[in-house]
């Protein structure tokens, strides 16, 4: 009888593996708000919004001179950013409104907003492995520091006061971004959603619910009254990993007890990426979210080492907006790899011909069709495809396959 192949490790299990938490936490947003005094939240006319935007601009340029980068006319700045964070789209900004980029001594940069919702919304990208609360506490300390050069409205009884009466208190708003496919594929979803209830945290499915792409459900708190900033971010994240170690439990089952499943999504993510000159973003995030389990389950393994130029390339441009720093792949981790894909859903969208450098889009350009190449959504779907062509550093484990099949 053939000997049977010893069944590998499974890196979700490994204490000396990577966070689960880190790996299935697509990305982070915290943003803090803040109003003007005496000043209402949406100016009455065009003229009023656009003289209140002038003065804050300028009185944000007086406190930090070239630190501070005005994005606003930037197209491809604006667009690419309006796919990394939370912000108004670039063609559907309200009267007044003004982007800046502000460089600060730590080593990250906050983005500004003038106008949006609010008067003020100050805005942080972190990732899943990062403390929360001590991110929070850091910006909370930097606008609190603008309140000598802004008159913010406050209110002894309810805090800061904001235009959106869930954000009233400390006008904080902490936006997780999950990929949730253990969950989704068993039908818990509801369950996750009533214990976040329960904690005043609240998911994001978009119109899709429970077949959101990807299985990629956005967390935000729904409170900020009676609380400090720090404590809230801190209760955040604790529900966070709550609903990690229910997934990485729903993933272990669909590892043990259905690896055939598995097994097929895997063939269809590598096939897919094999042959595809057309991506849809939604089908880009469901391949993303079978990549990501198919690594922490380990029934992807590495590949041979991929020869020419890292798959990463595109993240330079987001470097050079300071806006994020992912790690550039190295070894033969396939952790290295994915997580490096961090903001890969951001890739996605709108925002992949802005966050390409142009060296790297014009060389995929050239394996476009003309006619592709000349419809806008063509063009994107067709860059998709080749990205992910490209960044292929994968196969799927012999051991595993052989379990799969024989179930």
């Amino acid at each position: 009888m053939a000997r049977r192949k010893s069944q590998p490790a499974i890196p979700l299990l490994d204490a000396k593996g990577p966070d689960p938490f880190a790996f299935l936490c697509a990305k982070t947003q915290i943003a803090l708000v803040r109003n003007l005094k005496g000043i209402a939240f949406c100016p009455e006319s065009p003229k009023a919004a656009e003289a209140l935007s002038r003065r804050i601009a300028e009185t944000l340029k007086r406190r930090f001179g070239d630190d501070l980068t005005d994005l606003t006319a930037d197209e491809g700045a604006g667009r690419a950013l309006a796919s990394l964070y939370e912000i108004h789209e670039y063609d559907s900004r309200p009267d007044g409104y003004r982007l800046f980029a502000l460089r600060r001594p730590v080593g990250d940069t906050l983005l500004c907003e003038v106008l949006g919702a609010n008067h003020l919304t100050f805005s942080l990208y972190a990732g899943g492995d990062e403390d929360f609360a001590e991110r929070v506490r850091d910006l909370w300390a930097f606008v609190h520091g603008l309140e000598q050069d802004f008159d913010f409205a406050c209110s002894e009884r309810h805090g800061y006061l904001t235009a959106q009466l869930t954000l009233a208190g400390t006008g904080l708003r902490i936006r997780s971004w999950m990929h949730l496919r253990g969950l989704a594929h068993f039908g818990l979803l509801d369950t996750v959603r009533n214990f976040a209830d329960l904690k005043h945290v609240k998911i994001d499915s978009g119109n899709h619910g429970d077949s959101a792409p990807g299985d990629l459900h956005i967390f935000f708190n729904a409170h900020t009254l009676g609380a400090p900033a720090p404590d809230i971010a801190r209760h955040f994240q604790e529900v966070l990993r709550t609903v990690v170690r229910q997934e990485a439990r729903a993933l272990l089952r669909l590892y043990c007890d259905e690896p055939f499943m598995l097994y097929d999504r895997l063939v269809r993510l590598q096939a897919t990426s094999d042959v595809a000159c057309l991506l849809g973003e939604e089908e880009g995030l469901d391949l993303m979210a079978d990549l990501r389990v198919g690594c922490l389950l380990g029934a992807l393994r590495p590949a041979k080492r991929f020869r020419g130029e890292g798959p990463f390339d595109f993240f330079k441009t987001a470097k050079r907006l300071e806006v994020l720093c992912a790690p550039r792949p190295g070894g033969g981790n396939p952790f290295e790899y994915v997580e490096a894909m961090k903001t890969f859903e951001d890739v996605l969208d709108g925002g992949l011909e802005f966050l390409m450098p142009a060296d790297i889009r014009e060389a995929f350009s050239e394996r476009i069709p003309d006619r592709v190449f000349d419809v806008r959504s063509w063009r994107l779907e067709a860059l998709r495809a080749l990205l992910f062509r490209y960044m292929k550093r994968f196969t799927i484990d012999p051991a595993f396959g052989e379990r799969a099949l024989e179930s």
